[in-house]
């Protein structure tokens, strides 16, 4: 049984170009939905914690506990 489809092996590049083409659509499809859906979250929740809150680290608040005891941050340096 031959089928329409031989193959790029054996000379025919179509089956490699709609292959191809799917991938394309489905990056394309994907970055898309996946770029507004971290705008709307973005733009409802936000996506970063603030910045004194960064610099005070998020270790006690999520963890209850220090993470790195030994590490402490010092004024000017």
């Amino acid at each position: 049984m031959n089928g329409s489809v031989t193959g790029l092996f054996y000379g025919d590049m179509g089956q490699l170009v709609a292959q191809l083409i799917g991938v394309a659509t489905l990056i394309g499809c994907i970055f898309t939905l996946s770029f507004v859906v971290n705008l709307i979250i973005d733009a409802v929740v936000g996506q970063r914690v603030g910045a004194k809150a960064e610099l005070q680290g998020l270790d006690i608040p999520e963890m209850g506990a220090l993470g790195y005891p030994e590490f402490e941050l010092k004024a000017g340096s």
